[in-house]
């Protein structure tokens, strides 16, 4: 019972930190687009999707940085 318990909070502390990460994935994107989100390395599939590495980044997002701005230079 105890191995079952543990079973399914490791499942829902999974779910819980790559939610964020899934959600980003089903953005759309031009097709062949790449850029860069913090340390990651990310590129649009030709079916318009996006994809990323998923390193962990120590603190190289600057404040207010998101998916949006890093398409949209100068903002």
């Amino acid at each position: 019972m105890k191995t079952y318990q543990v079973a399914i909070f490791a499942f829902i502390a999974i779910f819980l930190v790559l939610s964020p990460d899934l959600a980003d994935a089903a953005r759309r994107c031009q097709p062949g687009e790449r850029w860069q989100e913090d340390c990651n390395s990310c590129f649009c599939s030709d079916s318009g999707v996006a994809a990323c590495t998923l390193k962990g980044c120590l603190g190289n997002r600057r404040p207010g940085q998101t998916l949006t701005s890093i398409n949209q230079p100068g903002k």
